[in-house]
């Protein structure tokens, strides 16, 4: 099952085309989104999912916005950037931000698909693990039932 989206927010469609080609069937859905107002927007109806957001010239100041308030409004995303290895100068302020990855090249798509497996086998572990304090509550010798019910 999955918990949430890769979301490919890019304007050409490269980084979702790289990402379907090596996808297996149980990967996390991908949805591509144009814009960084349609990217959060699909963030919102799915706030475990990962972001792959693409940097250029233009978008830095409102990317570098939307990235530092994402912890807060989101705390369960992640964020990837990826940009033209011109904009490789830009790695470390977006890791700044927030960014878990920076890619320059399409050919880095299984390493991205790596990263997505790993953020989405986190969260199923943690949908298993039972809560502690209701297993505390459960073994209670004067409570008979059962606190999930």
């Amino acid at each position: 099952m999955a918990l949430g989206r890769l979301i490919v927010c890019e304007k050409t469609g490269r980084w979702a085309l790289a990402l379907r080609r090596l996808r297996d069937p149980d990967d996390l859905p991908l949805v591509e989104t144009r814009s960084l107002r349609e990217c959060w927007e699909e963030l919102s109806r799915h706030r475990r999912s990962l972001l792959l957001l693409e940097l250029t010239p233009r978008n830095l100041d409102p990317l570098l916005a939307k990235m530092r308030g994402l912890g807060e409004t989101f705390p369960q995303a992640r964020a990837v950037v990826v940009c033209e290895p011109e904009g490789s100068a830009c790695q470390w302020l977006v890791r700044e931000a927030g960014a878990v990855h920076f890619a320059t090249t399409p050919r880095q798509a299984g390493e991205l698909l790596t990263l997505a497996r790993r953020y989405q086998q986190q969260y199923a572990a943690e949908e298993t693990e039972p809560d502690p304090l209701r297993v505390i509550w459960n073994r209670l010798p004067w409570f008979e039932g059962n606190l999930s019910t």
